[in-house]
């Protein structure tokens, strides 16, 4: 490595002082990255924004993975597991991924349109994604939006948006939130809570209430679990809200919400604290 730096010269890059990249919202070739810092205590959101038919891409748009403490809280099954059987379908199956299975179809083409990365108004870090050419079979109207905010200061929240419309009346939707490696689940006041024993991370839906009956293994997981959650549309649209708290206490009193119009409050269930609001 010494000799490749000499021959390089004065003015190579390697001599450079090693610097990490600013934190915040990153549009990378298949992912959106969402980024508080580079220390074990910050937290990161990478949302897959697949949109290349190399056959080893999943069809997965949409997906979140939740980093925190050193590691993922929301998490996903992996690569590709070519062995043909349980394991295979834990990877690419309908229970694989965190984006909406809608009538129990899931995602084939990979055409992900990111039409947003931002740092909102309010210092929020702010993307979202076009998924209806993700999903084949659907109306040619049909609308499938997924939009993600991450709080980089105060109440360290992840909320996801998933906005529908022009689908069949009445859809099932069906989201699976992959929890990581070791954690224990509970259920507290229609919230579940994932908690490593020292901290905590609550998942909450606006509108309706999370069961422990919700909890699934596929059977080629090696251990995680997951949370199935089915709602089914009122009408040929809709919108879907999922909050993911984390609490560095570890304690026992979920988050508040408030949803008001197209709009949702977050508010911490043991502080005055101002309620945030997301629109």
């Amino acid at each position: 490595a010494a000799m490749v730096v000499e021959t390089l010269g004065p003015d190579s890059f390697l001599r450079f002082p090693s610097q990490p990249p600013a934190a915040g919202p990153r549009e990378l070739p298949h992912a959106v990255a969402l980024r508080t810092g580079w220390s074990a205590t910050d937290r990161a959101a990478v949302v897959s924004a697949v949109r290349n038919p190399m056959g080893h891409l999943q069809a997965d748009a949409g997906q979140v993975v939740l980093g925190w403490h050193g590691r993922f809280w929301i998490t996903d099954p992996g690569y590709q597991q070519y062995r043909a059987g349980e394991e295979r379908e834990y990877t690419l199956g309908v229970q694989a991924h965190n984006v909406p299975v809608i009538n129990g179809t899931i995602q084939k083409p990979r055409a992900a349109v990111v039409d947003l990365v931002e740092t909102d108004p309010s210092g929020r870090q702010h993307t979202r994604l076009q998924l209806a050419g993700c999903y084949p079979g659907l109306p040619k109207d049909a609308v499938i939006a997924r939009e993600i905010w991450f709080a980089a200061q105060g109440p360290a929240t992840l909320v996801v948006r998933d906005t529908f419309g022009g689908l069949p009346a009445g859809a099932e939707i069906i989201h699976h939130w992959l929890g990581g490696h070791h954690l224990a689940w509970a259920f507290v006041g229609g919230w579940a809570r994932l908690s490593d024993g020292r901290r905590a991370v609550w998942i909450g839906h606006a509108g309706a209430p999370i069961a422990p009956a919700s909890l699934v293994r596929h059977p080629g997981s090696r251990g995680p679990i997951a949370l199935a959650h089915p709602t089914r549309l009122s009408g040929a649209g809709g919108t879907s809200w999922w909050v993911f708290w984390c609490d560095d206490r570890g304690g026992w009193t979920p988050p508040q919400l408030r949803l008001q119009g197209t709009s949702l409050e977050v508010a911490s269930g043991n502080s005055a604290a101002a309620p945030v609001r997301f629109e």
